[in-house]
């Protein structure tokens, strides 16, 4: 099995570029050439003055010299696949309990809090893995939790974009393994999409239907996340500092500032505005770990206050990184 793995390394790197407004289209292009030269499975994002890349290689030292010319490295990750593919191969489940059983569709979803993993559960989620910003879930842990789901078709949630190309993988050893099971990854790049679908799911539905509405779900929301901004940086053209809130959506940054509840509601809304009167019914509030029960109440009540014709629900998510994730619908 191991010779079926074309490349040995899963490189990835994220290169500040030296050039302050970020690489021109022709850099960004050769190097995306260069890339396609060295292996494959490529991704390659530029977002201001950085450039973030994903490539299935032999030589990932060659890949580094060769963006180090253009930049300096702000990290490096690199996976030997054949070691990981013989563990993924030779894996036994320590677990033996199997889950899914009984149903058409069985869903995995990853999730960043404890609430908001009893939430999707309660929507019908088989199997939760623990993941989200900056710890985003193995190989292993993904292809072991399809595994563990006892229904010929499992949809995976993987909620973040970050776990999209990894989620692929794990579906694609599953059934190379085992051709009978059906693996689908559902492209929830958040957690509010991956609610949004799940919102809809029907087990008893034909499963082309199932993935029309769950799809057609997530398109539907919008997604509002609010952090904070861990140093000085540009976020398309737009300059925060250290420690300002900010909110973020499908297109980046929506607005930021020092005042928690003016940045949400500014963000709120900047959406509302670009609308129609009857887009959105229903705004959905999940708080972090670092936010209390009445303080989010507190900003719920503003809120309803600001925006009377929309409905506010509230749940504990217990989310880390994000003081609040949002969903309009």
């Amino acid at each position: 099995v191991r010779e079926e793995i074309k490349y040995s390394y899963c490189t990835e790197l994220i290169i500040k570029l030296r050039d302050k407004n970020g690489g021109t289209d022709e850099v960004i292009d050769s190097l995306k050439k260069y890339l396609e030269s060295m292996g494959d499975s490529i991704v390659a994002v530029n977002q201001d003055d950085l450039i973030k890349i994903h490539v299935h290689t032999d030589h990932p030292g060659d890949v580094i010299e060769e963006f180090l010319k253009h930049g300096e490295l702000q990290k490096v990750k690199i996976d030997n696949m054949k070691i990981q593919h013989d563990h993924i191969v030779d894996a036994k489940i320590e677990e033996k309990e199997t889950y899914g059983i009984g149903k058409k569709h069985g869903i995995v979803a990853v999730s960043p809090g404890d609430g908001l993993s009893e939430i999707m559960k309660s929507l019908g989620v088989d199997y939760i893995i623990k993941g989200g910003q900056t710890m985003n879930p193995s190989l292993k842990d993904l292809f072991q939790a399809i595994e563990r789901l006892n229904s010929e078709n499992v949809i995976v949630l993987p909620n973040n974009p970050n776990i999209l190309l990894t989620a692929r993988e794990a579906a694609a050893a599953v059934m190379e393994k085992n051709p009978s099971k059906r693996v689908i990854i559902l492209e929830t790049k958040t957690v509010q999409e991956g609610i949004a679908a799940l919102s809809v799911y029907d087990d008893e539905l034909e499963t082309e239907q199932l993935l029309t509405e769950m799809n057609e779900a997530m398109e539907h929301v919008v997604p509002i996340s609010v952090t904070y901004a861990i140093r000085d940086s540009s976020i398309k053209g737009k300059k925060v500092r250290k420690g300002e809130y900010l909110s973020i959506g499908k297109e980046g940054l929506i607005s930021s500032g020092r005042r928690l509840e003016k940045v949400i509601r500014d963000a709120i809304s900047s959406i509302l505005k670009t609308s129609k009167e009857d887009d959105y019914e229903i705004i959905t509030v999940f708080y972090g770990s670092d936010v209390k029960e009445e303080q989010a109440e507190k900003l719920i009540e503003s809120l309803s206050n600001d925006f009377d014709n929309v409905e506010f629900e509230v749940h504990n998510g217990a989310q880390p990184y994000y003081y609040y994730l949002i969903s309009l619908e």
